[in-house]
């Protein structure tokens, strides 16, 4: 299908960025962008673009690059290509390139330097003055005049800061920069897993922030309780290590207690959402109900990193004291052999090991990935309560209100990594924080996938408790939250008022 060209109005098949442009056009601006801010005009700007109109399109280069610049063609490169959101704003020279361009006009290329002026030398403003966002800082004499090399040369300074900066965020440490620079690997900014429960009572100010502290801390403690209880683990969670050898889980023990787990991630939600004033049962109930494993499995991210954080290791932290070898699912099954018999037992092995091991090994790539940032308590809380706040935008229930609190939230945490980090370290853990929370969000998919496609080919079994995923009723759920919001306490479940 012909359409007529944008900038002459000659038919054409030629798409170029979903914009009818001929290869006639795209070939002029390609050869002749160079020239924008130096080409004139005789006809001041009146020229005909259009094929067979007295050949301006041919004679006026001036109105014709206009007319391709208008339209939002760059050049970055050799490539060309077409503004998004008036992106690019300029044409992109390469390096060696932009040296030898000797266009004048400022809006020619991105890289063109402009030329420093004697006379504004003195505006500068010195490093003391410099705003925040300021990536060099200039402390120029008023006496010294500023050439353009002296203007290079800074340029240059600060690319070197700026390459030193990403080097140390990247964990390296380059053997230019010297030690006594003050400059760390972001390997050397680590701190302990558990700190930050006992450190929120300096930040008085972080009032949100420290609620959502404090919830997690609970949730911790509640789900310690219930481990000692039902699985008999005798391990206090400090001091490290543990008093007594862990214990290793079992597929028969496993859906016991991480339905009790799951409850508890219920309740840490009620608790997250106090500040939300105005949801209803039935909405706490629908945020609860995707959200609670994404919680739980955070837990086990936290245990992981605080008992196992070599990387590589393939043991997960279930609960205090408890955990799973990804790697031995041989083991894991192991208590199933005198409940199913040999025969039954092979068959479901060598179905339900297709769909758990994949699960395993992403669960490791996501345990590693969390080992290497080692997010301590409050990080952990904070990720705990987005996945909340999250979702209230994903189900569509007060998602102003939502977003209002977890932008205060990352605001409060950005202040409380500030006093541990510097920027650049603070700002690239705040972005590795939201790649986490989608990793664990993805890991809960696969994880409810896993449990419906284990049903399916392993169909005898599908009423076993073994076989079913983990879960609360939604009955359950209304009654955890009349029990633990506090503004409903004064109410009682209806099964005790009848």
């Amino acid at each position: 299908m012909k359409e007529p060209c944008k900038i002459c109005g000659t038919e054409t098949k030629s798409i170029c960025y979903k914009l009818y442009v001929c290869g006639a056009c795209t070939m002029f601006y390609r050869r002749n962008f160079r020239f924008w801010g130096k080409l004139s005009c005789r006809m001041n700007g009146n020229c005909n673009l259009l094929a067979g109109a007295s050949n301006d399109r041919r004679t006026c280069r001036a109105c014709r690059l206009k007319a391709c610049r208008d339209l939002g063609l760059r050049m970055i490169g050799k490539s060309l290509v077409v503004q998004q959101d008036g992106l690019p704003e300029n044409d992109i020279l390469e390096p060696d390139e932009a040296k030898s361009c000797s266009c004048t006009s400022s809006s020619c290329c991105a890289t063109k330097q402009p030329i420093v002026k004697r006379e504004d030398a003195d505006s500068w403003p010195s490093s003391s003055e410099a705003s925040p966002g300021d990536i060099m800082e200039v402390n120029p004499t008023a006496a010294s005049p500023v050439s353009p090399s002296t203007s290079q040369n800074s340029h240059s300074m600060a690319s070197t800061q700026l390459a030193r900066d990403i080097a140390i965020t990247m964990n390296e440490y380059p053997n230019y920069i010297p030690s006594e620079s003050g400059f760390r690997p972001y390997t050397q900014y680590q701190y302990d897993v558990v700190s930050g429960f006992h450190e929120m009572d300096r930040y008085p100010h972080l009032t949100h922030l420290k609620r959502i502290v404090e919830v997690f801390r609970r949730f911790r403690e509640r789900q310690r309780n219930i481990s000692i209880e039902v699985m008999n683990v005798d391990v206090d969670l400090e001091p490290e290590p543990p008093l007594v050898p862990p214990i290793q889980i079992g597929s028969l023990q496993f859906p016991v207690m991480e339905r009790k787990m799951v409850q508890l991630a219920c309740i840490a939600i009620i608790e997250f959402l106090e500040g939300c004033e105005g949801l209803t049962i039935d909405e706490k109930v629908q945020i609860m109900k995707p959200t609670m494993n994404d919680i739980s499995l955070l837990f086990k991210m936290y245990l992981t990193c605080r008992r196992y954080p070599q990387k590589g290791d393939s043991r997960m932290g279930m609960w205090t004291g408890v955990y799973n070898d990804v790697d031995a699912y041989d083991t894991y099954m192991s208590d199933l052999l005198p409940v199913l018999g040999p025969d039954a037992y092979l068959k479901h092995y060598n179905k339900s090991r297709t769909l758990v091991v994949p699960f395993y090994e992403r669960m490791k790539r996501v345990m590693d990935r969390f080992r290497d940032f080692m997010p301590c308590a409050v990080e952990f809380s904070v990720l705990a309560c987005m996945m909340v706040y999250e979702r209230m935008e994903t189900v569509e229930i007060q998602t102003v209100l939502a977003m209002r609190l977890r932008d205060k939230l990352c605001a409060e945490l950005s202040v409380y990594l500030s006093d541990r980090y510097p920027p650049h370290v603070v700002s690239v853990r705040m972005m590795r924080m939201s790649t986490l929370l989608y990793a664990v969000r993805e890991c809960d998919n696969q994880y409810a996938d896993m449990f419906s496609l284990l049903g399916v080919l392993i169909p005898e079994n599908r009423d076993q408790d073994f076989q079913t995923m983990p879960d609360v009723v939604p009955e359950m759920m209304r009654r955890l939250v009349l029990e633990h919001c506090t503004h409903l306490k004064h109410l009682k479940p209806k099964e005790d008022m009848a």
